[in-house]
């Protein structure tokens, strides 16, 4: 959790340094975290995200649920559904989502798209079942891009195609 901290807090770095006209939010913390972090021991909510993001800013999600078997993927989609998000980032070490390990696989394929549905079928490496099954069920897609590019992040807010879309029908 503290690791995702971290790369939020890198992210809402770069995303101020963007290009992008829209000012930054907030991070919204687990509740052990946020203590480290917020005056208070709630810490930012929900609530507090929708309002930035009704006045025209980023929220950016950090941490976790605080709760054991929640993974951080999870725990994003969960966020990325109660406020009703248009798309969810998932930056990750490789440019989108491919048929096997392409670290390990010089052959590997990369998908341009692909659904949840055949990423639980294959059991493809994009995120954890939960994760990917409440995002299939909440129509949520996911844009699965590198994150060693730093322009990556204002590239796939300007809508475009820096890596793997992943939805369901």
């Amino acid at each position: 959790m503290i690791n995702t901290i971290m790369e939020m807090t890198a992210i809402k770095g770069l995303a101020r340094k963007a290009a992008l006209g829209l000012a930054v939010g907030m991070l919204l913390l687990a509740p052990v975290a946020a203590e480290a972090h917020c005056d208070t021991m709630d810490g930012p909510t929900v609530k507090d995200a929708l309002k930035a993001m009704a006045d025209g800013k980023i929220a950016i999600f950090g941490g976790g649920t605080g709760n054991p078997f929640f993974s951080t993927d999870t725990t994003t989609a969960l966020r990325a559904v109660e406020v009703s998000a248009d798309i969810m980032f998932k930056a990750t070490m490789v440019d989108g989502v491919y048929d096997k390990d392409p670290h390990k696989y010089p052959d590997a394929k990369k998908y341009e798209t692909l659904t949840f549905t055949k990423v639980l079928e294959d059991r493809l490496a994009v995120m954890d079942g939960t994760a990917a099954t409440l995002c299939r069920d909440n129509k949520l897609p996911i844009l699965v891009f590198d994150l060693a590019d730093p322009d990556n992040i204002a590239r796939a807010v300007q809508g475009e195609n820096v890596g793997t879309l992943v939805y369901e029908g």
